[in-house]
């Protein structure tokens, strides 16, 4: 929803009405503004620069006088103003309609003059997710699942409490140095500043309590990636559910979420299709969803693989591996590899090591094709800004001219792609 903001009004309503903990977008796309037509220049919505505002004086008619005249401002509601500056991913605080104003009073604006253009776009709730979300493991063998956070932003702290069938499987404890069982800390954490409230696993009552926050100073995080990893050991034959409950992904206020539990069958083993989906440009080639399909996908592979529930799923390690395994009595001849902005892979008939499979960057807008849209994209709502994450290809934690360059040159390219090589 795009929206043009003057510099001559107060808050100015905009088509959004988020609610608390639901996470949203504001894009500048254009336009300029002065605070006075008469002596200063035209600048967008980050405002003037320090030497520039330290010399305009007149602090009663900024809005906010920790941030620069000129600077766009946001607020949810009656709440508090927070800068928006060019945009980026924020999270509401409450509920009610985005407000936003130019940093400047009302009562200050005779001189002003001039506009910016917005779009502001609601985010999807996060994912919290047992990965893979069916996973056989033969008596008296091990096997590993994921909990994992998709699509999230700001994130600063998580809990969830995992339950299980004791009489069917044990967690095998990931730190032998610590007393009693614990999960292992995901890779989401690594290399950050974190504190473990809580992470302990009962093998007796079959629940496990996962409580971590991250510790000032710290970035907060966005995007996809593994909170825990639980190694299962199969005790006896059977099947035992993997739900999460008193889940919490926790900013200043709590995010919205939706949860995907898993399943766990103890048995003998069937068949496992393995192989690697490589990112392009990347250096972690995690977190791509590796699913089969009895059918090919109608609706659209893209839409699918997010949506899709009680297939054989896995995720792919740093290294892009994954192993997937079909149920018992079943056939699977679709193999879909789906990662967001990226071309879908698709293997036909897939069995045993599959080889590797590198998919193609730049399909911002999910059609499944990287064309001029999908390039505009990238040069007007995502370079040199927070708001698509994904489209960091190399993750060097900013969307720039690299990023741009790699757009271009897979123009006119259409998945899903089936390349695998040896």
């Amino acid at each position: 929803m795009d929206c043009v903001i003057t510099s001559r009004v107060g808050w100015q309503e905009t088509p959004l009405t988020p609610k608390r903990g639901e996470q949203f977008s504001v894009a500048y796309l254009g336009g300029t503004w002065t605070v006075d037509r008469r002596s200063l220049p035209f600048v967008g919505p980050a405002g003037y620069s320090s030497d520039v505002d330290s010399q305009i004086g007149y602090p009663e008619c900024k809005v906010d006088g920790r941030w620069p005249y000129a600077a766009l401002l946001g607020k949810i509601g009656d709440g508090p103003v927070f800068l928006v500056d060019r945009g980026g991913a924020f999270t509401a605080e409450r509920d009610g309609p985005l407000y936003l104003h130019i940093n400047d009073a009302t009562f200050c604006q005779g001189d002003n003059e001039g506009s910016v253009s917005v779009r502001v776009t609601r985010l999807p709730c996060a994912r919290l997710s047992v990965i893979p979300s069916y996973k056989e493991i033969s008596l008296g063998g091990t096997g590993a699942t994921e909990v994992r956070v998709a699509d999230v932003a700001n994130l600063y702290g998580v809990q969830f409490r995992v339950n299980f069938d004791p009489g069917v499987v044990q967690v095998v404890d990931a730190d032998p140095n610590m007393p009693g069982v614990q999960m292992e800390i995901g890779s989401l954490f690594s290399g950050k500043n974190y504190f473990v409230a809580r992470n302990t696993v009962s093998n007796t009552t079959g629940v496990g309590e996962f409580v971590v926050t991250l510790v000032a100073p710290a970035t907060p995080i966005s995007g996809t990636g593994t909170l825990a990893v639980i190694t299962w050991q199969g005790k006896n034959a059977g099947q035992s559910p993997t739900t999460l409950t008193l889940t919490g992904l926790a900013p200043a206020s709590p995010l919205c979420h939706s949860i995907e539990n898993g399943n766990i069958r103890v048995g003998t083993p069937g068949p496992v299709i393995s192989g690697r989906v490589l990112l392009q440009a990347a250096q972690d080639h995690s977190g791509t969803s590796v699913f089969l399909t009895e059918a090919p996908q109608t609706c659209g592979v893209k839409l699918c693989a997010q949506e899709l529930a009680n297939v054989p799923l896995d995720m792919t390690d740093r290294e892009g591996r994954f192993d997937v395994a079909p149920r018992p009595g079943r056939s699977y001849p679709w193999l879909w590899a789906y990662q967001a902005c990226y071309l879908t892979g698709v293997k036909r008939w897939p069995q045993g090591n599959l080889g590797t499979l590198t998919l193609p960057a730049g399909d911002l807008n999910e059609d499944d094709c990287i064309n001029i849209y999908d390039l505009t994209k990238m040069a007007w709502e995502c370079y040199g800004t927070s708001n698509c994450p994904c489209a960091d290809f190399n993750q060097d934690d900013r969307t720039d001219v690299f990023d741009l360059v790699v757009v271009a040159k897979n123009m006119a390219q259409c998945g899903p792609v089936s390349n695998w090589q040896p």
